[in-house]
């Protein structure tokens, strides 16, 4: 008789929190302190921006990024928050070009699948920034540049391929050693653009 009454007490019980739970589920889809919340968060500032709008000023890179290996990467994950660009474009949104950004994704890590691209940075041109070589826009993104290639806007680092013969760029000739990158352009401006 007891287990009986004990048994009618946590029924009972269990009716109870039910019924006062879908009271407060019917009742009032959001609680009090939620709605607070709601409100405070709707009020922060917006600082990030989405892909697709910096496709307007933007639209060659943007294509660029479109096809290439980083597409999954929106431009803030790289670029930082970007709606105040956005929303005034005289703001600049600085680039980290020291190559710890790439390395926060690209450093070798055992738990990381081999496909992915990764690097032991200390043994990998460690005197040079990543964006000497590798454009985050293009693919293959660690392909040399086709001849005759643009510098993009990086005159002066003609030699950081040419004086080792990376990416299968044609080594300096013997009478080339000692030449700076911006003596370059003096004779090869036909073939750089």
């Amino acid at each position: 008789m007891k287990k009986l009454g004990i048994a009618v007490a946590v029924a009972a019980a269990l009716v109870l929190v039910l019924f006062v739970g879908i009271k407060v589920v019917l009742g009032s889809s959001i609680p009090a302190f939620q709605e607070k919340s709601i409100e405070r968060i709707a009020n922060l500032s917006i600082e990030y921006s989405e892909s697709s709008r910096c496709q307007a000023c933007h639209l060659d890179i943007y294509n660029d990024w479109l096809d290439s290996a980083h597409k999954t990467a929106d431009c803030d994950t790289c670029h930082g928050p970007s709606q105040a660009h956005v929303d005034n474009s005289s703001l600049i949104v600085p680039v980290d070009t020291s190559g710890d950004l790439c390395m926060s994704c690209h450093n070798k890590l055992e738990s990381k699948p081999s496909t992915f691209s990764q690097i032991i940075s200390e043994a990998h041109y460690p005197e040079k920034p990543c964006l000497d070589c590798h454009s985050p826009y293009i693919r293959p993104i660690a392909e040399s540049p086709p001849v005759p290639h643009t510098l993009q806007g990086r005159i002066g680092v003609c030699l950081s391929c040419h004086e080792k013969g990376v990416f299968r760029a044609p080594k300096l000739a013997k009478d080339h050693v000692g030449f700076t990158a911006e003596m370059c352009l003096n004779c090869h401006k036909g073939s750089v653009q």
